[in-house]
């Protein structure tokens, strides 16, 4: 399936890719109902809980496709990821080096995962919200991959109650603080949604953890639904990030009006989106028919 989805996007008009999150390991991912679309209001609410064949099963796909992408003069950008009472700043330096070993052209390093049911039906804490761990994790990462290699930090929204932290991370980007060529991919899901239909939450996720099997109903919010605030959100960080810092946008990216509107800032590198693919797939259409119709709303939006 993954191949099947790659190939897609290459013979697409879309010039990047995305693999992961993978972790060092393969993951279940959770149970239950992990995922809901509703196509009257736009709102997309997923807890997932990083799926994934994990780095080693991975490596052959990461070095086929980094060539395949760069024959064709397009990106694949493979992601990295902790699990579950993992310590970020050895295993996100591991996996950086095992996937840029592995022939990726760029990486990102994920920092904003909210899909880890805790024992209690708790979130995991998002590092992202730790500005001094995604300094630290920055550090170990730099020192084991290099400091001339391309990369990317995902950061998750810094919305509500983390609004205060946004000038702290974007501070984080300064020259002495950068290390690397680190740029920033903004931004994730937002986390901890409950989302009701009729009195009810529309997810159900079923995580086991320790033997014991732990219900939540919470999940990240995505989709068009958090469009406008997602572009205000860029507005203000890029306002905040020094200009030097590439950029990839994410977030309530649904059409190709959406991926003008994110890629009017001169200093968006790249935009990417995901509900709109597997809603695609939902309805029968592959990965790269799904970039195609993006594309033809780009050129037609660029003629009005």
């Amino acid at each position: 399936v993954i191949r099947e989805r790659l190939d897609d996007v290459l013979v697409s008009p879309a010039t990047v890719g995305n693999l992961g999150s993978i972790p060092d390991r393969y993951n279940e991912g959770n149970g239950g109902t992990v995922y809901y679309h509703d196509t009257v209001t736009g709102e997309t609410v997923n807890s997932i809980g990083l799926a994934s064949l994990g780095i080693d099963a991975l490596k052959p796909v990461i070095t086929e496709y980094s060539q395949k992408f760069a024959d064709v003069g397009k990106t694949l950008i493979v992601g990295a990821t902790t699990l579950r009472g993992q310590d970020a700043t050895v295993v996100l330096p591991e996996l950086m080096e095992q996937i840029f070993e592995a022939g990726a052209q760029r990486a990102e390093a994920n920092y904003s995962c909210p899909n880890i049911v805790l024992l209690g039906g708790g979130r995991k804490p998002i590092l992202g919200y730790d500005p001094e761990a995604v300094f630290e994790t920055r550090k170990a990462i730099v020192a084991r991959i290099g400091s001339d290699v391309k990369w990317q930090e995902k950061l998750p929204p810094y919305v509500g109650e983390n609004a205060y932290l946004m000038t702290e991370v974007a501070g984080l980007y300064v020259p002495n603080k950068r290390l690397g060529r680190v740029g920033v991919t903004g931004f994730n899901t937002i986390p901890n949604v409950i989302l009701e239909r009729g009195g009810k939450p529309v997810l159900r996720i079923e995580a086991e953890i320790d033997g014991e099997v732990v219900v939540s109903n919470a999940g990240g919010l995505s989709g068009p639904v958090v469009f406008d605030s997602y572009a205000q959100l860029q507005q203000d960080f890029l306002a905040l990030l020094p200009e030097d810092v590439p950029f990839i946008a994410a977030g309530g990216v649904w059409s190709g009006e959406s991926v003008l509107a994110r890629k009017s800032d001169e200093r968006v590198v790249a935009v990417t989106g995901v509900s709109r693919f597997w809603e695609g797939e939902n309805a029968g259409q592959s990965f790269g028919r799904t970039a195609t119709r993006m594309a033809e709303e780009i050129s037609e939006a660029l003629e009005n």
